[in-house]
């Protein structure tokens, strides 16, 4: 599953893949999202537990129109 996550810890996106593939590739749209500060939670695992989560930190600094 992977999350977006603003600096006060709420979630701006979610979403959940099913794969039992390791080259898994998605590609996601931040065109709506405000400019800031975002973390991008990488989780990998079952539902019940997740042993092995990555987080990589989004600066989105201005909007192309």
């Amino acid at each position: 599953s992977m999350d977006l996550v603003n600096t006060l810890g709420q979630i701006i996106m979610s979403s959940t893949e099913k794969t039992s593939s390791f080259q898994f590739k998605k590609e996601i749209n931040l065109g709506d999202v405000a400019c800031g500060v975002y973390f991008l939670d990488i989780k990998i695992g079952n539902d019940l537990d997740y042993p092995y989560l990555v987080r990589k930190k989004i600066v989105i600094t201005q909007k192309q129109f």
